[in-house]
């Protein structure tokens, strides 16, 4: 997992929902 609220703060919150996103496809088809 992200660390979410530095995240958040630097890049804003589409970023990290898009990153969180990625990183699940990427679990379910790694």
């Amino acid at each position: 997992k992200f660390l979410k609220e530095p995240i958040i703060r630097k890049y804003g919150e589409e970023f990290y929902e898009a990153l969180d996103a990625t990183a699940k496809h990427l679990e379910e088809n790694g």
